[in-house]
């Protein structure tokens, strides 16, 4: 299971949770040839620390409009 919390600044997020002691994944975002790349102006996430099983995840996910 996991959950994802929304940010407006992904960079500025990640260093956030990194301050508080936790440790990120590697970036995941868009490369171009996803199916849905063209609905998005913004797609980047990264997986923080497991608490009790529970997958953190921050996301900063911009439609396009």
């Amino acid at each position: 299971m996991s959950i994802i919390f929304g940010v407006r600044d992904f960079e500025e997020a990640r260093k956030h949770a990194e301050r508080e002691g936790f440790s990120a994944g590697p970036e995941v975002g868009l490369i171009g040839s996803e199916p849905w790349a063209d609905r998005f102006s913004v797609l980047r996430e990264t997986s923080l620390s497991e608490i009790c099983g529970i997958n953190l995840v921050l996301g900063q996910v911009e439609p396009k409009y």
